[in-house]
Protein backbone atom coordinates (compact mmCIF):
# COMPACT_ATOMS: atom_id res chain seq x y z
CA UNK A 1 0.00 0.00 0.00
CA UNK A 2 1.43 3.46 -0.88
CA UNK A 3 2.14 5.61 2.08
CA UNK A 4 0.34 8.70 2.10
CA UNK A 5 2.26 12.01 2.43
CA UNK A 6 0.94 12.73 6.42
CA UNK A 7 2.57 9.43 6.87
CA UNK A 8 5.70 9.69 5.64
CA UNK A 9 6.18 12.96 7.44
CA UNK A 10 4.93 12.01 10.57
CA UNK A 11 7.57 9.06 10.36
CA UNK A 12 10.22 11.56 9.59
CA UNK A 13 9.23 14.09 12.13
CA UNK A 14 8.42 11.06 14.84
CA UNK A 15 9.78 8.10 14.16
CA UNK A 16 8.08 4.78 16.03
CA UNK A 17 6.29 7.70 18.29
CA UNK A 18 4.12 8.61 15.09
CA UNK A 19 0.46 7.28 15.09
CA UNK A 20 -2.22 7.19 12.07
CA UNK A 21 -3.85 9.99 14.06
CA UNK A 22 -1.05 12.01 13.40
CA UNK A 23 -0.51 10.97 9.35
CA UNK A 24 -4.23 11.55 9.01
CA UNK A 25 -3.99 15.39 10.25
CA UNK A 26 -1.42 16.39 8.38
CA UNK A 27 -2.55 14.36 5.03
CA UNK A 28 -5.96 16.85 6.41
CA UNK A 29 -3.12 20.11 6.28
CA UNK A 30 -2.33 18.82 2.99
CA UNK A 31 -5.36 18.33 1.45
CA UNK A 32 -6.91 21.86 3.05
CA UNK A 33 -3.40 23.60 1.09
CA UNK A 34 -4.27 22.12 -2.05
CA UNK A 35 -8.29 22.88 -2.29
CA UNK A 36 -9.44 25.93 -4.50
CA UNK A 37 -12.84 25.60 -4.14
CA UNK A 38 -13.57 27.88 -1.42
CA UNK A 39 -16.84 25.91 -0.04
CA UNK A 40 -14.46 23.14 0.15
CA UNK A 41 -11.94 24.21 2.30
CA UNK A 42 -14.58 25.44 4.73
CA UNK A 43 -15.91 22.18 5.31
CA UNK A 44 -11.88 20.52 5.34
CA UNK A 45 -11.25 23.74 7.65
CA UNK A 46 -14.50 23.07 9.74
CA UNK A 47 -13.50 18.82 9.73
CA UNK A 48 -10.07 19.69 10.82
CA UNK A 49 -10.93 22.20 13.48
CA UNK A 50 -13.44 19.15 15.52
CA UNK A 51 -10.95 16.59 14.69
CA UNK A 52 -7.84 18.21 16.95
CA UNK A 53 -10.01 20.07 19.52
CA UNK A 54 -8.61 19.00 23.02
CA UNK A 55 -5.47 17.45 22.10
CA UNK A 56 -2.46 18.98 24.20
CA UNK A 57 0.38 17.56 21.76
CA UNK A 58 3.03 19.90 20.97
CA UNK A 59 2.43 20.36 17.25
CA UNK A 60 -1.07 20.24 17.17
CA UNK A 61 -0.27 24.14 18.43
CA UNK A 62 1.13 24.50 14.65
CA UNK A 63 -1.75 22.60 13.34
CA UNK A 64 -4.42 25.77 14.96
CA UNK A 65 -1.81 28.26 13.50
CA UNK A 66 -2.59 26.28 9.95
CA UNK A 67 -6.19 26.46 10.31
CA UNK A 68 -6.41 30.00 11.53
CA UNK A 69 -3.83 31.32 8.61
CA UNK A 70 -6.29 29.34 5.85
CA UNK A 71 -9.03 30.53 7.60
CA UNK A 72 -8.54 34.15 7.43
CA UNK A 73 -6.90 33.72 3.70
CA UNK A 74 -10.44 32.59 2.83
CA UNK A 75 -12.61 35.01 4.28
CA UNK A 76 -10.11 37.76 2.89
CA UNK A 77 -8.69 36.53 -0.58
CA UNK A 78 -5.20 37.11 0.79
CA UNK A 79 -2.52 35.47 2.96
CA UNK A 80 -2.57 37.37 6.40
CA UNK A 81 0.99 37.99 6.51
CA UNK A 82 1.75 41.00 8.96
CA UNK A 83 3.06 44.59 8.32
CA UNK A 84 6.57 44.85 9.68
CA UNK A 85 8.00 47.50 7.65
CA UNK A 86 8.93 48.89 4.14
CA UNK A 87 11.36 47.39 1.79
CA UNK A 88 12.48 43.91 0.99
CA UNK A 89 14.20 43.10 3.66
CA UNK A 90 11.10 43.50 5.93
CA UNK A 91 9.10 41.53 3.10
CA UNK A 92 11.26 38.26 3.39
CA UNK A 93 10.79 38.16 7.29
CA UNK A 94 6.85 38.89 6.92
CA UNK A 95 6.90 35.57 4.72
CA UNK A 96 9.27 33.65 6.93
CA UNK A 97 6.77 34.85 10.09
CA UNK A 98 3.36 33.93 7.96
CA UNK A 99 5.06 30.90 6.54
CA UNK A 100 6.00 29.61 10.02
CA UNK A 101 1.98 29.83 11.06
CA UNK A 102 0.98 28.53 7.23
CA UNK A 103 3.53 25.40 7.70
CA UNK A 104 2.43 24.57 11.38
CA UNK A 105 5.85 24.78 12.68
CA UNK A 106 5.32 25.82 15.96
CA UNK A 107 5.63 22.92 18.92
CA UNK A 108 7.66 20.70 16.35
CA UNK A 109 10.84 21.35 18.52
CA UNK A 110 9.35 21.41 21.88
CA UNK A 111 10.98 19.56 24.59
CA UNK A 112 10.95 19.59 28.15
CA UNK A 113 13.88 21.19 29.91
CA UNK A 114 16.21 23.39 28.37
CA UNK A 115 16.23 27.09 27.23
CA UNK A 116 12.91 27.97 25.89
CA UNK A 117 13.67 30.10 22.80
CA UNK A 118 15.77 27.25 20.96
CA UNK A 119 12.58 25.91 20.29
CA UNK A 120 11.46 29.12 18.62
CA UNK A 121 14.47 30.17 17.02
CA UNK A 122 14.86 26.53 15.70
CA UNK A 123 11.15 27.22 14.30
CA UNK A 124 11.89 30.28 12.50
CA UNK A 125 15.39 28.54 11.02
CA UNK A 126 13.51 25.64 9.59
CA UNK A 127 11.05 28.49 8.24
CA UNK A 128 13.39 30.29 6.81
CA UNK A 129 15.18 26.87 5.30
CA UNK A 130 11.89 25.50 3.71
CA UNK A 131 11.03 28.41 2.29
CA UNK A 132 14.17 29.20 0.44
CA UNK A 133 14.33 26.03 -0.84
CA UNK A 134 10.95 26.18 -2.41
CA UNK A 135 12.47 28.24 -5.05
CA UNK A 136 13.46 24.25 -6.49
CA UNK A 137 10.22 23.76 -6.89
CA UNK A 138 10.53 25.68 -9.80
CA UNK A 139 7.12 27.38 -9.98
CA UNK A 140 5.29 24.17 -8.82
CA UNK A 141 2.88 24.24 -5.63
CA UNK A 142 3.76 28.00 -5.01
CA UNK A 143 1.52 30.53 -3.75
CA UNK A 144 2.14 34.02 -4.85
CA UNK A 145 2.66 35.54 -1.28
CA UNK A 146 5.97 32.69 -0.33
CA UNK A 147 9.56 33.58 -1.23
CA UNK A 148 10.41 32.72 -4.54
CA UNK A 149 8.46 35.30 -5.65
CA UNK A 150 11.38 37.88 -3.98
CA UNK A 151 13.70 35.87 -6.69
CA UNK A 152 16.51 33.32 -5.91
CA UNK A 153 19.33 35.35 -4.24
CA UNK A 154 16.65 35.92 -1.01
CA UNK A 155 15.70 32.27 -1.42
CA UNK A 156 19.20 30.88 -0.82
CA UNK A 157 20.20 33.20 1.33
CA UNK A 158 17.24 32.18 3.52
CA UNK A 159 18.10 28.84 3.33
CA UNK A 160 21.52 29.25 4.41
CA UNK A 161 20.51 31.93 7.09
CA UNK A 162 18.09 28.98 8.77
CA UNK A 163 21.26 26.70 8.58
CA UNK A 164 24.24 29.23 9.66
CA UNK A 165 21.97 30.74 12.40
CA UNK A 166 20.86 26.78 13.36
CA UNK A 167 25.21 26.34 14.62
CA UNK A 168 25.43 29.31 16.12
CA UNK A 169 22.57 28.48 18.20
CA UNK A 170 24.31 25.25 19.17
CA UNK A 171 27.46 27.43 20.02
CA UNK A 172 25.56 29.43 21.81
CA UNK A 173 23.43 26.59 23.84
CA UNK A 174 25.64 23.19 23.44
CA UNK A 175 27.78 24.30 26.21
CA UNK A 176 25.31 23.92 29.02
CA UNK A 177 24.42 19.85 28.91
CA UNK A 178 20.76 20.93 29.89
CA UNK A 179 19.83 22.16 26.42
CA UNK A 180 21.25 18.93 25.24
CA UNK A 181 17.69 17.25 24.80
CA UNK A 182 16.30 20.25 22.91
CA UNK A 183 19.25 20.90 20.93
CA UNK A 184 18.88 17.14 19.48
CA UNK A 185 15.30 17.88 18.71
CA UNK A 186 16.10 20.94 16.93
CA UNK A 187 18.65 19.92 14.64
CA UNK A 188 16.09 16.80 13.83
CA UNK A 189 13.49 18.60 13.01
CA UNK A 190 15.64 21.09 11.04
CA UNK A 191 17.78 17.98 9.08
CA UNK A 192 14.55 16.58 8.08
CA UNK A 193 13.46 19.72 6.49
CA UNK A 194 16.55 19.44 4.93
CA UNK A 195 16.58 16.53 3.42
CA UNK A 196 13.10 16.92 2.06
CA UNK A 197 13.21 19.88 0.50
CA UNK A 198 16.24 19.12 -1.28
CA UNK A 199 15.61 15.14 -2.18
CA UNK A 200 11.88 14.57 -1.83
CA UNK A 201 10.26 14.33 -5.61
CA UNK A 202 7.38 14.84 -3.86
CA UNK A 203 8.87 18.55 -3.48
CA UNK A 204 11.39 18.65 -6.45
CA UNK A 205 9.26 17.05 -8.88
CA UNK A 206 10.73 14.60 -11.08
CA UNK A 207 13.67 14.23 -13.75
CA UNK A 208 15.52 16.41 -14.81
CA UNK A 209 15.19 18.83 -12.00
CA UNK A 210 15.13 22.17 -11.42
CA UNK A 211 18.46 24.00 -9.72
CA UNK A 212 19.97 27.28 -7.98
CA UNK A 213 22.65 28.95 -10.18
CA UNK A 214 26.08 29.40 -9.18
CA UNK A 215 26.09 32.97 -10.27
CA UNK A 216 23.53 34.03 -8.08
CA UNK A 217 24.65 34.89 -3.96
CA UNK A 218 22.06 34.56 -1.35
CA UNK A 219 21.58 37.18 1.10
CA UNK A 220 19.90 38.26 4.30
CA UNK A 221 18.08 41.01 6.38
CA UNK A 222 19.71 43.63 7.59
CA UNK A 223 20.55 43.84 11.53
CA UNK A 224 18.32 47.09 12.06
CA UNK A 225 15.09 44.96 9.95
CA UNK A 226 15.57 41.95 11.96
CA UNK A 227 15.96 43.48 14.98
CA UNK A 228 12.70 45.76 14.57
CA UNK A 229 11.15 42.71 13.79
CA UNK A 230 12.37 40.83 17.15
CA UNK A 231 10.77 43.88 18.95
CA UNK A 232 7.66 43.73 17.37
CA UNK A 233 6.97 39.83 17.92
CA UNK A 234 8.65 39.68 21.29
CA UNK A 235 11.48 37.55 20.14
CA UNK A 236 13.76 36.27 23.17
CA UNK A 237 16.99 38.17 23.38
CA UNK A 238 18.69 35.41 22.45
CA UNK A 239 17.17 34.74 19.24
CA UNK A 240 17.16 37.96 17.97
CA UNK A 241 21.36 37.88 18.81
CA UNK A 242 21.56 34.68 16.70
CA UNK A 243 19.85 36.11 14.13
CA UNK A 244 21.72 39.07 13.52
CA UNK A 245 24.85 37.13 13.61
CA UNK A 246 23.32 34.52 11.10
CA UNK A 247 22.54 37.26 8.86
CA UNK A 248 25.72 38.69 8.92
CA UNK A 249 27.47 35.55 8.01
CA UNK A 250 25.54 35.34 5.79
CA UNK A 251 26.34 38.96 3.88
CA UNK A 252 29.74 38.73 4.03
CA UNK A 253 30.75 35.21 4.01
CA UNK A 254 33.64 34.75 0.91
CA UNK A 255 35.06 31.41 -0.02
CA UNK A 256 38.40 30.74 1.83
CA UNK A 257 41.65 30.66 -0.02
CA UNK A 258 43.16 27.39 -0.01
CA UNK A 259 46.38 25.48 -1.70
CA UNK A 260 45.95 24.44 -5.25
CA UNK A 261 46.67 21.00 -3.94
CA UNK A 262 43.34 20.62 -2.19
CA UNK A 263 39.70 19.76 -3.39
CA UNK A 264 37.09 22.95 -3.49
CA UNK A 265 35.02 22.59 -0.71
CA UNK A 266 32.33 25.06 1.11
CA UNK A 267 34.96 25.98 3.61
CA UNK A 268 33.75 28.00 7.23
CA UNK A 269 29.83 27.90 6.10
CA UNK A 270 27.86 26.82 9.23
CA UNK A 271 31.30 25.88 11.66
CA UNK A 272 34.21 28.53 11.74
CA UNK A 273 35.35 31.73 13.53
CA UNK A 274 31.52 33.07 13.77
CA UNK A 275 30.64 30.15 15.88
CA UNK A 276 34.10 30.72 18.51
CA UNK A 277 33.37 27.99 20.81
CA UNK A 278 32.90 25.21 18.35
CA UNK A 279 35.68 26.53 16.44
CA UNK A 280 37.83 26.36 19.23
CA UNK A 281 36.87 22.66 20.08
CA UNK A 282 37.77 21.80 16.32
CA UNK A 283 41.31 23.51 16.55
CA UNK A 284 41.93 21.55 19.90
CA UNK A 285 41.22 18.39 18.04
CA UNK A 286 43.18 19.42 15.50
CA UNK A 287 46.36 20.28 16.79
CA UNK A 288 45.93 16.91 19.06
CA UNK A 289 46.07 14.98 16.04
CA UNK A 290 48.48 16.61 14.14
CA UNK A 291 51.99 15.21 16.06
CA UNK A 292 49.94 11.89 15.72
CA UNK A 293 49.04 12.30 11.97
CA UNK A 294 52.38 13.71 11.03
CA UNK A 295 50.60 16.91 9.64
CA UNK A 296 52.30 19.74 8.36
CA UNK A 297 51.43 23.16 8.36
CA UNK A 298 49.77 23.81 5.60
CA UNK A 299 47.71 20.59 5.99
CA UNK A 300 46.79 21.80 9.43
CA UNK A 301 45.27 24.71 7.93
CA UNK A 302 43.13 22.54 5.61
CA UNK A 303 42.47 20.16 8.29
CA UNK A 304 40.49 22.73 10.73
CA UNK A 305 38.23 23.71 7.86
CA UNK A 306 37.88 19.90 6.98
CA UNK A 307 37.32 18.80 10.56
CA UNK A 308 34.23 21.31 10.71
CA UNK A 309 32.69 20.06 7.82
CA UNK A 310 33.76 16.30 9.19
CA UNK A 311 31.40 17.30 13.11
CA UNK A 312 29.22 19.47 11.78
CA UNK A 313 26.94 16.46 10.99
CA UNK A 314 26.85 15.11 13.98
CA UNK A 315 24.92 18.18 15.66
CA UNK A 316 22.50 16.10 17.02
CA UNK A 317 25.01 14.47 19.31
CA UNK A 318 28.19 16.47 18.97
CA UNK A 319 27.88 19.99 21.17
CA UNK A 320 31.69 20.74 21.15
CA UNK A 321 31.90 20.05 25.34
CA UNK A 322 34.98 17.63 24.81
CA UNK A 323 33.22 15.72 27.47
CA UNK A 324 33.50 12.13 27.18
CA UNK A 325 30.39 11.68 24.50
CA UNK A 326 32.07 14.22 22.42
CA UNK A 327 35.38 12.63 22.79
CA UNK A 328 33.62 9.16 21.76
CA UNK A 329 32.29 10.64 18.64
CA UNK A 330 35.55 12.61 17.84
CA UNK A 331 37.26 8.89 17.45
CA UNK A 332 36.21 9.32 13.66
CA UNK A 333 38.53 12.52 13.37
CA UNK A 334 41.67 11.14 12.44
CA UNK A 335 39.80 10.15 9.13
CA UNK A 336 39.18 13.63 8.08
CA UNK A 337 43.26 13.88 8.81
CA UNK A 338 43.55 11.07 6.13
CA UNK A 339 41.10 12.81 3.62
CA UNK A 340 43.66 16.03 3.92
CA UNK A 341 46.44 13.75 3.73
CA UNK A 342 45.90 11.66 1.08
CA UNK A 343 45.03 14.66 -1.52
CA UNK A 344 49.12 14.85 -2.22
CA UNK A 345 50.40 11.53 -1.25
CA UNK A 346 49.58 8.24 -2.80
CA UNK A 347 49.57 6.12 0.12
CA UNK A 348 49.67 6.57 4.41
CA UNK A 349 52.29 4.45 6.25
CA UNK A 350 51.27 1.60 8.52
CA UNK A 351 52.28 3.23 11.46
CA UNK A 352 49.92 5.47 11.53
CA UNK A 353 47.15 3.20 11.58
CA UNK A 354 48.78 2.13 15.10
CA UNK A 355 49.30 5.55 16.57
CA UNK A 356 45.74 6.55 15.43
CA UNK A 357 44.13 3.81 17.68
CA UNK A 358 46.75 4.65 20.27
CA UNK A 359 45.01 8.13 20.67
CA UNK A 360 41.50 7.00 19.96
CA UNK A 361 42.15 4.31 23.10
CA UNK A 362 41.13 7.30 26.11
CA UNK A 363 38.75 8.58 24.38
CA UNK A 364 36.94 5.41 24.29
CA UNK A 365 37.89 4.34 27.89
CA UNK A 366 34.30 4.99 29.44
CA UNK A 367 32.85 2.44 27.35
CA UNK A 368 32.59 -0.50 28.28
CA UNK A 369 35.35 -3.01 27.65
CA UNK A 370 33.44 -5.06 24.65
CA UNK A 371 32.47 -1.37 23.03
CA UNK A 372 35.81 -0.55 23.63
CA UNK A 373 37.36 -3.33 21.39
CA UNK A 374 34.42 -2.84 18.59
CA UNK A 375 35.33 0.88 18.20
CA UNK A 376 38.86 0.66 18.54
CA UNK A 377 39.26 -1.68 15.20
CA UNK A 378 36.64 -0.12 13.62
CA UNK A 379 39.47 2.72 14.04
CA UNK A 380 42.33 0.05 12.68
CA UNK A 381 39.73 -1.16 9.88
CA UNK A 382 38.67 2.40 8.74
CA UNK A 383 42.35 3.74 8.69
CA UNK A 384 43.83 0.97 6.49
CA UNK A 385 41.65 1.08 3.90
CA UNK A 386 41.02 4.99 4.25
CA UNK A 387 44.86 5.78 4.51
CA UNK A 388 45.25 3.37 1.88
CA UNK A 389 48.59 1.64 3.41
CA UNK A 390 50.25 -0.91 1.27
CA UNK A 391 48.38 -4.19 1.28
CA UNK A 392 44.55 -2.45 1.90
CA UNK A 393 42.42 -2.96 -1.46
CA UNK A 394 42.42 -0.58 -3.90
CA UNK A 395 39.93 1.97 -6.26
CA UNK A 396 37.26 1.32 -2.99
CA UNK A 397 35.91 5.12 -2.94
CA UNK A 398 34.33 4.41 -6.28
CA UNK A 399 32.61 0.97 -5.19
CA UNK A 400 29.44 0.82 -2.93
CA UNK A 401 29.78 -2.42 -0.75
CA UNK A 402 30.79 -3.26 2.65
CA UNK A 403 34.47 -1.81 2.32
CA UNK A 404 32.86 1.54 1.17
CA UNK A 405 30.70 1.60 4.30
CA UNK A 406 34.08 0.90 6.08
CA UNK A 407 36.06 3.09 3.79
CA UNK A 408 33.84 6.06 4.05
CA UNK A 409 33.89 5.92 7.45
CA UNK A 410 29.50 5.32 8.23
CA UNK A 411 30.58 2.15 9.55
CA UNK A 412 33.10 4.05 12.26
CA UNK A 413 30.85 7.30 12.87
CA UNK A 414 27.76 5.90 13.65
CA UNK A 415 28.88 3.22 15.81
CA UNK A 416 30.87 5.89 17.63
CA UNK A 417 27.67 8.16 18.12
CA UNK A 418 25.48 4.99 19.05
CA UNK A 419 27.19 3.99 22.10
CA UNK A 420 28.67 7.50 22.95
CA UNK A 421 25.27 9.23 23.07
CA UNK A 422 21.74 8.86 24.82
CA UNK A 423 20.35 10.51 21.21
CA UNK A 424 22.13 7.65 19.44
CA UNK A 425 20.25 4.92 19.12
CA UNK A 426 20.06 2.25 16.28
CA UNK A 427 22.51 1.47 13.28
CA UNK A 428 21.62 2.54 9.56
CA UNK A 429 19.69 -0.93 8.29
CA UNK A 430 22.12 -2.68 5.86
CA UNK A 431 19.09 -2.32 3.26
CA UNK A 432 20.31 1.20 3.11
CA UNK A 433 23.94 1.07 3.29
CA UNK A 434 23.98 0.94 -0.78
CA UNK A 435 22.01 3.78 -1.55
CA UNK A 436 23.46 6.18 1.68
CA UNK A 437 27.20 5.44 -0.20
CA UNK A 438 25.64 6.15 -3.89
CA UNK A 439 23.44 9.45 -2.28
CA UNK A 440 27.44 10.12 -1.05
CA UNK A 441 29.18 8.87 -3.91
CA UNK A 442 26.74 11.29 -6.21
CA UNK A 443 28.47 14.18 -4.64
CA UNK A 444 32.04 12.82 -4.91
CA UNK A 445 32.30 12.58 -8.72
CA UNK A 446 34.12 15.88 -9.89
CA UNK A 447 36.90 14.53 -6.61
CA UNK A 448 37.79 11.42 -8.44
CA UNK A 449 40.79 10.54 -9.85
CA UNK A 450 41.14 7.59 -12.63
CA UNK A 451 44.36 5.67 -10.94
CA UNK A 452 43.83 6.96 -7.43
CA UNK A 453 40.10 6.64 -6.81
CA UNK A 454 38.55 4.62 -9.48
CA UNK A 455 40.76 1.95 -11.63
CA UNK A 456 41.48 2.93 -15.05
CA UNK A 457 38.77 2.10 -17.26
CA UNK A 458 35.80 2.02 -14.22
CA UNK A 459 33.21 4.88 -14.86
CA UNK A 460 34.18 8.09 -12.79
CA UNK A 461 30.56 8.02 -10.93
CA UNK A 462 30.83 4.58 -9.57
CA UNK A 463 27.15 4.27 -10.70
CA UNK A 464 26.14 7.03 -8.21
CA UNK A 465 23.61 8.27 -10.36
CA UNK A 466 21.57 11.32 -9.98
CA UNK A 467 21.90 12.97 -6.49
CA UNK A 468 18.44 14.15 -6.63
CA UNK A 469 16.85 10.74 -7.17
CA UNK A 470 19.06 8.70 -5.22
CA UNK A 471 18.69 10.71 -1.98
CA UNK A 472 14.71 10.48 -2.64
CA UNK A 473 14.96 6.99 -2.88
CA UNK A 474 16.95 6.81 0.62
CA UNK A 475 14.41 9.57 1.94
CA UNK A 476 11.92 6.46 1.08
CA UNK A 477 13.68 3.58 2.11
CA UNK A 478 14.18 5.44 5.66
CA UNK A 479 10.04 5.64 6.02
CA UNK A 480 9.70 2.68 8.68
CA UNK A 481 13.15 1.49 8.67
CA UNK A 482 14.61 4.08 10.74
CA UNK A 483 18.16 4.51 12.55
CA UNK A 484 17.99 6.20 15.89
CA UNK A 485 17.90 10.24 16.69
CA UNK A 486 21.42 10.74 16.24
CA UNK A 487 22.30 8.22 13.66
CA UNK A 488 19.75 9.30 10.73
CA UNK A 489 21.85 12.28 10.30
CA UNK A 490 24.53 10.15 8.91
CA UNK A 491 22.45 8.42 6.78
CA UNK A 492 21.16 10.98 4.22
CA UNK A 493 21.83 14.68 5.57
CA UNK A 494 25.04 14.65 6.74
CA UNK A 495 25.87 14.92 3.10
CA UNK A 496 24.63 17.68 2.55
CA UNK A 497 25.74 19.79 5.38
CA UNK A 498 29.66 18.24 4.74
CA UNK A 499 29.40 19.33 1.07
CA UNK A 500 27.41 22.22 -0.15
CA UNK A 501 24.24 22.23 2.33
CA UNK A 502 22.14 21.55 -1.06
CA UNK A 503 22.22 25.10 -2.35
CA UNK A 504 24.32 24.11 -5.50
CA UNK A 505 24.75 21.24 -7.92
CA UNK A 506 26.88 18.70 -6.43
CA UNK A 507 30.21 20.07 -7.99
CA UNK A 508 29.44 23.71 -7.18
CA UNK A 509 31.37 23.93 -3.88
CA UNK A 510 30.84 28.07 -3.89
CA UNK A 511 27.00 27.62 -3.99
CA UNK A 512 27.37 31.48 -5.84
CA UNK A 513 29.47 33.42 -2.86
CA UNK A 514 32.33 34.27 -5.09
CA UNK A 515 30.71 37.55 -5.82
CA UNK A 516 31.51 41.14 -3.22
CA UNK A 517 29.15 40.98 0.16
CA UNK A 518 25.75 42.32 0.68
CA UNK A 519 25.30 45.42 1.53
CA UNK A 520 22.41 46.23 4.23
CA UNK A 521 19.69 48.32 2.51
CA UNK A 522 17.11 48.43 5.48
Amino acid sequence: MEKSFGYIWADWCYGAEKDQWLADVWDACGAIDASTLASEKAVKLAHLREKIAGSRRPWVDGVRDFIDFESRRMVTGKAPLMHLGKGEDFRVLEIIEGAARHGAMRGLCVMPGGEEWISQLSEFCTTALYQGFKWLRGGRHLDEWELPAMGEGWCKGAALWGTVSMFIALDTAGGDPDNDAVLARAFEVFGNHLAASSLWLHYRGEHPHFWWSEEVRGRAPSEAAIRHTGAVLAWPVQMVDILVRGAEHVNTWMVPDFPPQHFSRTRGVVIGPHTPRLWKRVRAVCDELAPVGGVTDEELSELYWRTANWLAPHAVTWRGRGDESDRVQEVSVPSAVMGVQRENRDHLDSDLVDRVVEWSRPRVARLRPDQQLLLLDKVEETARLRGRVPGAPEFVESTVGKLRFVEGVWDLTTHAVSLASPFGGALIPEDCHELAIRFFNAFQVSRRVEGRDVAPGDPIDGGAGCVVCVGNELFLKLVDNRPGQGVTPLALWSTLIYFNLGLGRPDDSDIGFRSAPVVATA
